[in-house]
């Protein structure tokens, strides 16, 4: 019986490959095996899931647990596990894997290497249509009046760059319905557009970044059934349909750009653009400024006179290929005897699967995490 692997593509947050890492354009980094806040703990759930899969391979009455087999496939995730390298090459090495770009291509055939390398079997490639890839080359955002300070932002992905530097005026003109156009009419001709309605920041009481205890990641090694909602989908096509609306109004009225805040504090950006399609490229530059940032912008144009902007990026569409990939490979079974896997046994699959053994210690997954230190 084979095991499957797959590293599933998703289209927004980039978009990476097994094992995964969110990403994206620069510090946007689409959920997989793997993800850089429970890399450790997913990878022993994995494993500990397939030392459960493996005892499960066989008819109930012919089953036995291999406690031999199991001790090695917990050994193996504990002690010899790839996870912190594998996500440290796909990090630093690769960087961000915007879904079709030129990185994600490079990480495509890197974990196809990787997989090979590792004894897998049937490694390959799926692909489904996506749409264009696109990526940042460079990016530069500076206020210019009242005075000069370069801002903390990045581009919308899929929206074009401002061949060479773009200067203007900025204005506030909150947009969140098509029916806000009409304030707006002949009022942003020459303006980079500031479409976001500035908020009043937030005190964080939890510190930004934390290191999990044992007991803290222990709480958190459990699994929530997803739960089908069918107005999602409706939600995103009514989000990507005014998105081109509001390009199209921008372009109309003669903006030259537009601004959107950052949804969270700490000088965090994130440069999600849905806008992929072949014959959906926005006419605009698109930004995402960090909200501090955002927020002096506003309260100055409040003030008085409007600061002035620069804007200075350029940005690559790839049209070679526009489908995007899921990594595919296969753990293959070695006893001939097994009639069936549990997962397509159709008479169990409504049953949970059964708790795996679990080590009777505390595990330490991160070799950099120190569980015994008092400090």
């Amino acid at each position: 019986m084979p095991i499957r692997l797959a590293a599933v593509n998703k289209r927004w947050d980039t978009k990476c490959v097994t094992p995964r890492l969110r990403g994206g354009p620069g510090a946007h980094n689409p959920r997989n095996i793997v993800t850089p806040s429970s890399s450790g703990v997913r990878m022993r759930r994995f494993l500990l899931l397939a030392a459960a899969t493996l005892t499960m391979a066989t008819p109930a009455v012919a089953q036995s647990v291999n406690r031999a087999v199991l001790s090695r496939l917990i050994d193996e995730g504990i002690n010899h596990s790839q996870v912190i390298v594998t996500a440290q090459h796909l990090s630093d090495v690769i960087g961000p894997r915007m879904t079709n770009s030129p990185a994600m291509r490079r990480a495509e055939e890197w974990t196809q290497t990787k997989l090979r390398e590792w004894g897998l079997t049937g490694v390959r490639k799926e692909g489904f249509d996506f749409g264009r890839g696109w990526q940042i080359e460079h990016s530069s955002v500076r206020m210019l009046t009242p005075r000069a300070i370069q801002l903390t932002a990045i581009p919308i992905a899929w929206t074009p760059g401002t061949n060479g530097a773009l200067s203007a005026p900025v204005i506030i003109a909150a947009m969140t319905k098509e029916r806000h156009f009409d304030n707006w009419r002949g009022k942003l001709k020459g303006k980079i557009v500031l479409i976001t309605r500035p908020n009043n920041g937030s005190e964080p009481a939890k510190p930004a970044f934390q290191r999990y205890s044992t007991e803290e990641i222990a709480k958190l090694d459990s699994f929530q059934q997803p739960r089908y909602d069918p107005q999602i989908a409706d939600r995103r096509l009514k989000r990507v349909d005014f998105n081109k609306k509001l390009d199209a109004f921008l372009k109309s009225e003669g903006a030259l750009a537009w601004a959107q805040q950052s949804r969270l504090d700490g000088k965090l950006i994130h440069g999600e653009g849905y806008l992929f399609g072949a014959n959906d490229t926005p006419s605009l530059p698109g930004i995402e400024i960090a909200a501090e940032d955002y927020r002096r912008l506003a309260r100055l144009a409040k003030a008085g006179t409007a600061p002035m902007l620069e804007i200075d990026r350029k940005v690559s569409f790839d049209d070679s290929d526009r489908n995007a990939y899921n990594i595919i490979a296969e753990i293959a079974g070695t006893d001939p005897k097994a009639g069936y896997s549990f997962f397509d046994n159709a008479a169990n699959a409504e049953k949970p699967l059964p708790k795996p053994p679990l080590p009777t210690k505390p595990v330490v997954t991160d070799p950099c995490a120190y569980t015994d230190r008092k400090d």
